[in-house]
């Protein structure tokens, strides 16, 4: 993520936390007392689905699952903190996938604070991030469970895709669809290879068309897209009102198979296949589910 300059109110606020020279004491927090506060969707969600939510103090702006985390009390933006929210929560725990100044995760490491920074790019990165955010959150069984439980789904999911083609007569492993994943259209922007989503291209029985780029994301031209030749495009739901016709009616595209084909897979979510949480595998089932069609 980029780094950016923090503007001087804000600076003055990291004055004030480091120094304790606010006026509103907040309370002392009690010896051993975990207080966790989520700066990353996917985090909040690993704290939910490991049982420690009683222990979830604060979340960011964009932590908006499950449905009841909405009565945590906001503690900031996407990796980055609201310092006089945070000081009143009193965190013991820190989770972030990233922050958009260093000086924040140099901040927080200074007052004490347990801070735990990772932004995962693959499937073991995710489940590093569970068993390390299980060990915070003194969930470190129900962390090892969920963990061996996305593993073997992952597996079934594998078993059941080979089973459905080969009972069609169909080669799994010469059914292996071209996908390209588009997060926007304007400007047209797609994952690069190097990512958790390309990987569950790839864990769906699919070829993922972008492994040639080193960025998470990319904006490419038309004449790039339609260099990639995709038979499938997923382009996950990320904003109310975007459907396929964003990619069926952009200009030029007409020629690209997925596009000539209408095969745009718009019904996975993108809050569940474009972000590093437990529930990253239902989005793997679902594609694989997709991908298996025979007729592809």
């Amino acid at each position: 993520m980029n780094k950016t300059s923090l503007p001087a109110v804000l600076l003055a606020l990291i004055c004030v936390f480091i120094c304790g020279c606010n006026t509103d004491q907040a309370p002392p927090v009690i010896e051993n007392e975990v207080r966790v506060v989520s700066l990353s969707p996917n985090y909040t969600e690993i704290v939910y689905r490991l049982g420690a939510e009683d222990l979830l103090v604060g979340r960011s702006d964009a932590c908006n699952y499950p449905p009841e985390s909405q009565s945590v009390p906001i503690a900031g933006q996407y990796a980055s903190p609201n310092w006089e929210k945070l000081y009143t929560l009193r965190p013991t725990v820190v989770l972030s996938a990233d922050f958009i100044d260093d000086r924040i995760h140099k901040t927080l490491l200074s007052k004490g604070i347990d801070v735990y920074r990772n932004d995962p790019k693959t499937f073991d990165d995710l489940f590093e991030a569970i068993r390390q955010t299980g060990k915070r959150v003194q969930k470190e069984d129900e962390a090892k469970t969920l963990v061996e439980s996305l593993q073997a789904q992952l597996k079934e999911i594998s078993e059941s895709r080979e089973k459905r083609l080969k009972d069609k007569g169909v080669d799994p492993d010469a059914h292996k669809p071209r996908v390209l994943v588009v997060v926007w259209h304007n400007p047209l922007c797609i994952v690069g290879g190097n990512t958790f989503v390309a990987e569950s291209v790839r864990l769906a029985g699919g070829v993922n068309l972008s492994d040639d780029l080193s960025q998470q994301y990319s904006n490419i031209s038309p004449e790039r897209l339609i260099g990639y030749s995709p038979d499938i495009i997923l382009f996950p739901q990320m904003e109310a009102g975007v459907t396929a016709d964003a990619l069926l009616n952009y200009p030029g595209l007409e020629s690209v198979p997925a596009i000539k084909n209408k095969r745009i897979i718009t019904e996975i979510p993108g809050d569940i296949i474009l972000r590093p949480g437990p529930r990253l595998v239902e989005g793997v089932k679902m594609l694989a589910e997709i991908l298996s069609d025979e007729s592809l």
